[in-house]
C-alpha cells in the first residue's frame, strides 16, 4: 500500500512540476523509481492478498462459498466501477484519446446512449484500465484453490488421501489452461 502512495505521490508532483520536460537526468531517474517501485509494489499486493486467504477453513466451507466470496469481494466493485468510472473516462476522452473511441478507436460518438452500447461491444475488456487486476486476481485465486486446500491440509498434518489426488490433479489441468 505504501507503495502505490509513495508512486502517486511522486508522479503526480513530477506532472505538475515538469521536471521530466526539463531535465533528461531527472526524467531517467524517474523512469528507474517508477520501474523499480512497481516491480515490487504489485506481486507485494499479491502476495498479501495471497497470504490472507491461507485463513480460511477449505474443509468446513468448501469452494462454493470460497468462490461467492471472492467474486463478491472482487466483481462486485468492478462490475459498480464500470459504469461509474471507467465509460465516463472513455466517453469524455474521445478527442484525445483512440481507447475512448467507437469501431476499433475510429469514430468519436458524443450520443451517450449511442455511445455507451458500441463502446461495451468494441473489445470492452482491453478497455477497462486499471481494473484489470481484479480480474486477473479473481482469475488466480479461483484456479489456485486446490493449492490453498493441499495446503490446508498439509498444514493441519493430515495425511494423503484421494481429496489430496483430486486436488492435485485440478491444480495441475488449471496451471496447462
Amino acid at each position: 500500500m505504501h507503495t502505490v502512495v509513495i508512486v502517486h505521490v511522486i508522479f503526480t508532483t513530477d506532472a505538475v512540476t515538469g521536471h521530466s520536460e526539463k531535465d533528461p537526468i531527472w526524467k531517467e531517474k524517474m523512469d528507474f523509481t517508477f520501474r523499480y517501485l512497481i516491480m515490487i509494489g504489485i506481486p507485494v499486493f499479491f502476495l498479501l492478498s495471497g497470504m490472507g486467504s491461507m485463513y480460511f477453513e477449505t474443509e468446513r466451507k468448501g469452494f462454493i462459498k470460497f468462490a461467492v466470496g471472492k467474486i463478491n469481494r472482487l466483481m462486485l466493485p468492478c462490475i459498480v466501477a464500470v459504469p461509474l468510472f471507467i465509460i465516463p473516462r472513455l466517453y469524455f476522452s474521445q478527442n484525445w484519446d483512440q481507447l475512448g473511441r467507437i469501431k476499433k478507436g475510429t469514430e468519436i460518438e458524443w450520443n451517450l446512449f449511442k455511445y455507451v452500447p458500441h463502446i461495451m461491444a468494441d473489445s470492452f475488456v482491453f478497455k477497462i484500465g486499471h481494473l484489470w487486476f481484479l480480474i486477473v486476481l479473481l482469475v488466480v485465486v479461483l484456479t489456485t484453490y486446490p493449492l490453498l486446500a493441499f495446503s490446508r491440509r498439509r498444514m493441519m498434518k493430515k495425511p494423503l488421501s484421494f481429496e489430496d489426488l483430486k486436488i492435485a490433479i485440478w491444480q495441475l489441468v488449471a496451471i496447462l489452461c
